[in-house]
């Protein structure tokens, strides 16, 4: 859980620093796109600012899963093949 946190803080910070330096979100430029006088750096962010996107999603819901696990257990089934 601390690796997937640590993770997690790292891909916010990303983020957060795309729309710093940009002044937009990722959804706010998907919906206008990329201005007409990009230049080769803003698509290489662009690409990057995606993928961090991206791993936020991904870490959110592992973190989701684990969660629930921790609160709920692991169901295994019945043990009857375990000789019982």
């Amino acid at each position: 859980m601390s690796y997937l946190k640590k993770r997690l803080f790292l891909a916010e910070s990303k983020v957060k620093n795309y729309e710093e330096q940009y002044g937009v979100t990722l959804t706010q430029l998907e919906a206008e796109g990329l201005p007409d006088n990009a230049d080769y750096r803003m698509h290489e962010d662009y690409i990057m600012w995606g993928h961090w996107s991206d791993v936020i999603g991904r870490i959110k819901a592992d973190i989701a899963a684990l969660e629930s696990i921790v609160k709920h257990g692991l169901y295994l089934g019945e043990l009857s093949y375990a000789g019982l």
